[in-house]
Order: C-alpha cells, then structure tokens, then sequence
C-alpha cells in the first residue's frame, strides 16, 4: 500500500496537468491558425498539440531543464502507457 504523502502528490500532479492542458487547449482554439490546425498528416498524430505543449510546460514549471529530462517524468508520472 502506497502512502497517502505520495498519493495526495499524485493526484496533485495530474491536477496541476490538467489545469494547464485546459488552459492550453482554450489558447490553441483561440490562437493557433487553421492552416496549422489542419496540417498534412494530422490524422495520424499519437497525441494532440495540446498534449504535447502542456507536458512541455508542466516540465519546465517542475524545472527540468531539457526535453529528454521531461520525457522521461511525462512517462514515469503522467502517462504509462498512452505516450509514446
């Protein structure tokens, strides 16, 4: 059985994950041009823009300081499985 320290942690990370994709999401529908949105071969994208630029600044807000550091934490903590 895990602690609650590290399960109130866990879910406070998903929280704060899922603040900023809801704030990304609105900035991306309000600000990023059609022409970007309806790109070549966005039907065979594994994840969305939006995932993939939240999962940047939820790294960069937990200070990591390169993009493999922050893969590694997106894949340890918020997605198991789901991200490639």
């Amino acid at each position: 059985m895990q602690s609650p320290k590290y399960k109130n942690n866990h879910t406070d990370t998903f929280t704060v994950f899922n603040q900023i994709l809801e704030i990304v999401v609105k900035l991306y529908k309000k600000c990023i041009p059609t022409t970007i949105k309806n790109r070549k071969n966005v039907d065979k994208l594994v994840q969305p823009d939006t995932v993939i630029i939240a999962c940047v600044l939820w790294g960069f807000m937990l200070g990591y300081k390169s993009q493999r550091a922050t893969y590694r934490a997106v894949r340890t903590i918020l997605f198991f499985t789901e991200f490639p």
